[in-house]
């Protein structure tokens, strides 16, 4: 069955509705942690879900046992996933986030480069040569699509040479143990690997601006006491980044 022309322009506005009911059917007038049994989805990349998502279960933790939490993977668009309902929550940077619906800033990152510390960089300044004459590591989404850090290398017109890549970025120091291969990752998650990896970390030998991660949620939710509540867990571990 096919949907006709006029349920095809009949969609988004009926989608509004439904969500619109769902909003206002599931959100709880009072909401309390340490009772609450509620299941939240949110959408972030495996770089948040290892750097600030543990600091927020340690927050959440204190105070609830039964809150339960689904994590989804970034879409190539997804705050489509936000206005159709199909998640509570999206940490992402503001190019993949909606104009339509409310969002605040989280957290500032910037990015470094990674290297083995049996590697021929140990002890050695990272300077553009030294980067460029390497081989790489590289992260690419699954939707193919460009990472921050690749667009703007790209855009300074440096040139790597890929000797792999992978669809994670927190596999990407386990990928340069034993070598001399290079990778560009968030200075967080460096140091959150350093901890147990032999890794150096070096400053990159170029500037890019540094990532803004920003959370959303719908419009709907804006004052869905839950929402608010996570929301503001969220800001508290992420201060701790800071």
């Amino acid at each position: 069955m096919e949907l006709t022309p006029r349920a095809q322009s009949m969609k988004h506005s009926v989608r509004d509705i439904l969500v619109r009911v769902e909003a206002t059917v599931s959100t709880d007038i009072l909401f309390d942690p340490s009772q609450s049994t509620r299941k939240f989805r949110i959408i972030l990349s495996d770089f948040v879900m290892s750097t600030l998502i543990p600091r927020v279960l340690e927050l959440i933790d204190i105070k609830s046992s039964g809150i339960s939490f689904s994590f989804l993977p970034q879409i190539e668009t997804p705050h489509l996933a936000i206005e159709k309902g199909d998640a509570d929550l999206l940490v992402a940077p503001e190019p993949l986030l909606s104009t339509e619906h409310p969002n605040e800033h989280l957290f500032n990152e910037r990015y470094v480069c990674i290297t083995c510390a049996q590697s021929r960089h140990h002890g050695q300044e990272m300077n553009l040569a030294r980067y460029c004459g390497a081989r790489h590591v590289k992260m690419v989404p699954s939707t193919g699509a460009a990472t921050f850090e690749q667009k703007w290398v790209e855009k300074l017109g440096i040139e790597r040479d890929i000797a792999l890549t992978s669809y994670t970025f927190s596999s990407l120091p386990h990928l340069i143990m034993g070598s001399d291969r290079i990778a560009t990752v968030h200075e967080q998650l460096a140091e959150t690997y350093k901890e147990s990896l032999p890794i150096d970390i070096h400053p990159l030998p170029f500037d890019i601006p540094m990532l803004e991660e920003r959370i959303q949620w719908h419009a709907y939710r804006d004052q869905d006491p839950g929402i608010q509540w996570l929301v503001e867990m969220m800001r508290r571990a992420a201060k701790e980044l800071l």
